[in-house]
């Protein structure tokens, strides 16, 4: 028998007024929303927050490009909860957020981290997408840190088109990763970058124009070609998220 998993962060942490970039998974680790699994895959560097998880990057990212703004977040010695208002307090200031599209869930197995491992969710657990949009009309770009994340978004949307769409995008990369959009390098990162660069969609929703990015994953497990750094990947996400 499974767990149904209820979403930790989706409800607890409001987007701030004036966000634009909403960046969009799927669920954090089952140890922080599933009792059964408490203490599984455990990190020193765990908090209470999107992307919380001690082993993910995202963060890890989050602190390089803090620093290249000259607004550094805490160190690894700071205590979680200093840590986490930073974060939010950073993020917040430059216009981003985040709502994962999975409100309740179940795994199996259970305490499994893995996507794959989610059941497939019906129409009703997924987050309202079409609400928050509407609620939060300065929202102009969703940033995806996983496929399946953009899959269940269109399913909430109700655009199945958009769905082909993305995926007749992703096929076509796999081949051809030109893209015109400037970006400051090494080669190697520069040709793995080249995909994520540019809006993988773009559609008309809720009375305005809405981009689509896919981001490489942040998860410690995502799949990187040799010579693609943690700085590599620091770099696009600042590109994408924080454009301009």
């Amino acid at each position: 028998m499974s767990f149904v998993e209820i979403h930790p962060f989706n409800n607890a942490y409001p987007i701030p007024e004036g966000a634009r970039t909403l960046v969009v998974g799927t669920a954090p680790p089952p140890r922080f929303a599933n009792p059964n699994c408490a203490g599984e895959g455990a990190h020193s560097l765990d908090f209470h927050f999107f992307y919380g998880s001690g082993k993910n990057r995202f963060w890890k990212f989050m602190n390089a490009i803090a620093k290249s703004f000259d607004e550094p977040l805490p160190g690894d010695e700071a205590p979680a909860a200093v840590y986490e208002a930073a974060a939010r307090k950073f993020l917040s200031l430059h216009g981003i957020w985040f709502k994962d599209v999975l409100q309740t869930y179940e795994r199996i197995p259970q305490c499994s981290s893995f996507d794959k491992d989610i059941l497939t969710p019906s129409n009703e657990q997924l987050t309202d997408l079409h609400r928050v949009l509407d609620q939060h009309r300065s929202i102009v770009r969703l940033a995806f840190t996983a496929e399946l994340a953009a899959w269940w978004t269109f399913q909430s949307l109700d655009r199945l088109d958009l769905r082909d769409a993305y995926k007749r995008t992703l096929t076509d990369r796999k081949f051809s990763a030109d893209s015109a959009v400037p970006f400051d390098a090494k080669a190697e990162c520069a040709t793995f970058a080249k995909p994520f660069l540019d809006p993988i969609i773009t559609a008309e929703l809720s009375g305005r124009k809405v981009e689509f990015f896919q981001l490489p994953s942040p998860s410690a497990a995502g799949f990187r070609p040799k010579g693609v750094t943690d700085e590599c990947l620091a770099k696009i996400y600042k590109q994408v998220l924080f454009p301009g």
